[in-house]
Order: structure tokens, then C-alpha cells, then sequence
């Protein structure tokens, strides 16, 4: 059984959030919030963990998927639904997605809470991706092209189409027909993977 998610009101004792910039900074903390036998052991801990935290960047692991993320009262936390949950005063209902794709720009004007549909037609193209769009590909019995959408929850079948440039017309208008985002489908442009701590850059030069 997981354990609970913190409320916004510890969120906020243990941290601070910049909306401008979307870093999380843990704040001092108070010999109260260590375990230990004696006061004295208490001060002891806090002292040591204001030292080597207080005032930096908090929860900047990144996970395989990109996000940073940390340790809140032993439970780990995206640190993106933790800033919204800060800056709003209430955890994400739904998905947290970022806007622009890059999962570790938090930033709170980069932050949406939507449903499932609304975040995957904003995603980036696979680097799986051999024909360089979303939905099309190569018919070899056919010898032609074609290309699909999802609507629904089901694909949609767009049709075939003589060369790539024209089944990826027909996909690209079938995604501003149906809302998704303009940059649904497009290379990614932010490397949304695990990278090592001696590779990343600070959050304090990130734009």
C-alpha cells in the first residue's frame, strides 16, 4: 500500500516554488520534523540537514521518463505535480502534462491538468518513427502510402495516398480538424530520458 500523498500544507512547510521559473527549493527545517531520542540528537540532525539542503534545488532526481522527481515523507513525487499543487492549492485531478514537451521545464505557464485524450495529442514523435510522421506508413502489398489518426479511442483510417508528403498533408490536416496540438507529431526537441547528475544542467541556467 503506497503511502499518502503529502498535503499542499506540508508541501508548503518543506518547500518553496518559483512559478517564473518552475524550481522547487527546499526551505530550513526545524529540529521538531527529525526522529531522535534526545533534543539534542534532534538539533544534531536538523543542523546537518540544513547545511547540505536548505536553499537549493529540491527533487531533482530524473526518472527514465525525464521528469524530475524526489522523496516527500518517504513516498516519491513527480516535482511537476508538485508545483501545481503549490501554485494552486490542490493536487492535479487528472494528467499533468507540459505544453512545450520538455518534461523538466515546470515553469507553471508550461503546466496543464488534462485528460488522457487532450495530453497524448500533444505527444512528440517516437524515435521509433521511420517515415518522420505520426500515423503514416508504408503499404508494401499496396505499394502506397497511408495514414491513420486516433479520435475516440479508435483509429481512424485516412486512406492511401501516392508519396509520404501527401499521406502526411492529409494526417496533419486531420489533426487540426480534431484540436490536437500544433506540435503534435514533431521532433523532440528536449531529451526526455534518465540522465546522469554529472550531465545535467542547473536548474538555475535552464530558459
Amino acid at each position: 500500500m503506497p503511502r499518502p500523498l503529502p498535503t499542499v500544507d506540508q508541501l508548503r512547510r518543506l518547500l518553496t516554488y518559483d512559478p517564473d521559473t518552475g524550481v522547487l527549493t527546499w526551505l530550513p527545517r526545524t529540529p521538531d520534523m527529525f526522529a531522535g531520542a534526545t533534543e539534542h540528537r534532534r538539533r544534531w540532525t536538523c543542523a546537518a540537514w540544513n547545511t547540505k539542503y536548505a536553499g537549493k534545488p529540491a527533487l531533482i532526481g530524473i526518472d527514465g521518463y525525464g521528469y524530475y522527481q524526489g522523496p516527500i515523507n518517504y513516498r516519491y513525487v513527480k516535482a511537476h505535480r508538485v508545483a501545481w499543487a503549490m501554485h494552486y492549492g490542490e493536487w492535479p485531478s487528472q494528467k499533468c502534462s507540459h505544453r512545450n514537451g520538455d518534461h523538466r521545464d515546470n515553469r507553471i505557464s508550461n503546466l496543464r491538468d488534462v485528460d488522457h485524450q487532450t495530453c497524448h495529442r500533444n505527444v512528440k514523435l517516437s524515435k521509433r518513427n521511420k517515415t518522420g510522421a505520426p500515423g503514416v506508413n508504408w503499404h508494401a502489398r499496396m505499394q502506397r502510402w497511408q495514414a491513420f489518426i486516433r479520435c475516440d479511442g479508435k483509429s481512424r483510417y485516412l486512406g492511401t495516398f501516392r508519396t509520404a508528403a501527401e499521406a502526411t498533408a492529409a494526417r496533419r490536416a486531420a489533426q487540426v480538424e480534431l484540436g490536437y496540438h500544433p506540435d503534435h507529431g514533431q521532433p523532440r526537441k528536449f531529451p526526455n530520458h534518465f540522465i546522469p547528475k554529472r550531465d545535467r544542467m542547473p536548474l538555475q541556467t535552464r530558459e
